[in-house]
């Protein structure tokens, strides 16, 4: 028996039609196409282990991170407490400093014979009131007032005259200033 070639594709008459075509391409060409689909799933289905490591890495890295963020929330705010309470004494001592150099500027204008019983400064204004042994301490003293930077208006709220306990005649004043802010340097 002789060998006989058999093919089962009609040659001639079939090969310009579109099914033989597209068989021709499927058998030649489309068996590339799908060895080169599957190696992309393939690739797609391993590169998904590497994908799951490095998502579950970034979890923890997230939760790690989300700690240590709460932890510094607390310190934060403690910081923003000790910041506040900074700034308050702060405040208070430097408006403390600031009245000082006013009441230190009193003290410098008073002269003797003159007494101040009391003073209380709030506002821009300080009222003071005192005595005096005669009626020229009390002019020099309200003279120096006048003549001080430290003050902007000066104002005589009450003169009186009395007698002490030794029988001498004191004269009592109350006086109210304003000051000059522009006389101490922050």
């Amino acid at each position: 028996m002789t060998g006989r070639e058999i093919n089962l594709l009609p040659s001639a008459q079939w090969s310009y039609s579109l099914p033989a075509f597209l068989l021709k391409w499927v058998v030649s060409y489309g068996r590339y196409v799908l060895v080169i689909t599957e190696l992309i799933v393939i690739l797609a289905f391993l590169s998904r282990f590497k994908l799951d490591q490095d998502l579950m890495d970034l979890e923890d890295k997230i939760a790690t991170n989300k700690t240590i963020l709460e932890s510094s929330v607390t310190f934060e705010e403690k910081l923003k407490k000790i910041t506040q309470l900074q700034d308050f004494v702060i405040d208070e001592w430097s408006e403390q400093w600031l009245w000082s150099k006013y009441l230190e500027e009193l003290t410098r204008l008073l002269p003797k014979g003159v007494v101040l019983t009391s003073i209380d400064a709030n506002g821009s204004q300080i009222d003071m009131a005192g005595s005096s042994v005669n009626e020229t301490a009390l002019a020099y003293f309200i003279n120096n007032l006048k003549s001080s930077r430290a003050f902007k208006k000066i104002r005589v709220e009450k003169v009186s005259s009395d007698l002490s306990i030794q029988n001498s005649r004191l004269i009592s004043f109350a006086i109210k200033v304003i000051i000059n802010p522009i006389y101490v340097k922050y």
